[in-house]
């Protein structure tokens, strides 16, 4: 009976046993199966969440980048628009690519007034020059007048001096 017993234990522990052996492999299956998706999930949150950041980051330095551009193409009427999509560091660049830009527009516009003025001192010197070149033109045509009366002149009085000098001898 005892033997009996004993077998009826021994097959009962190894049933147990086995039992207890397939549920923890079932459990470690379930286990690695749970851990795959938990990770697939993660790489999809981590990808999810790099094209986010990318898009943060890439979108105002395209904005600043092609905003710098039309600058050095001598573009200086519209400021970077930062009311959407920057912070931080990208706020405080276009922050100061602005300040540039109002800079620049301000020198454009000095520069605009002082060449409208040059401009207008160039044209009074041009009149005043043409001017004074009318009055040298009169004046030389004059002094030549005067200098051919001259000439004539002095031939008259040479001529007034020989027929003197003839009825004196």
């Amino acid at each position: 009976d005892i033997e009996y017993s004993l077998a009826i234990i021994t097959s009962y522990s190894e049933k147990k046993v086995s039992n207890a052996s397939q549920e923890l492999i079932d459990k470690g299956d379930l286990s690695i199966q749970i851990t795959v998706i938990f990770l697939l999930i993660a790489m999809l949150v981590t990808i999810f969440i790099s094209h986010f950041l990318a898009k943060l980051i890439k979108l105002p330095l395209k904005a600043i980048m092609s905003k710098v551009s039309s600058m050095a193409e001598g573009d200086y009427g519209s400021h970077i628009d930062t009311q959407f999509g920057f912070n931080g560091e990208f706020m405080q660049l276009a922050s100061s690519v602005n300040m540039i830009i109002s800079s620049m527009q301000k020198i454009m516009f000095e520069l605009r007034e002082s060449s409208d003025e040059l401009l207008g001192i160039s044209d009074s010197n041009q009149v005043g020059t043409d001017s004074i070149r009318e009055k040298l033109s009169l004046q030389n045509q004059e002094l030549s007048n005067t200098a051919a009366a001259v000439i004539q002149m002095e031939a008259a009085i040479r001529e007034v001096s020989a027929n003197m000098s003839h009825s004196l001898v």
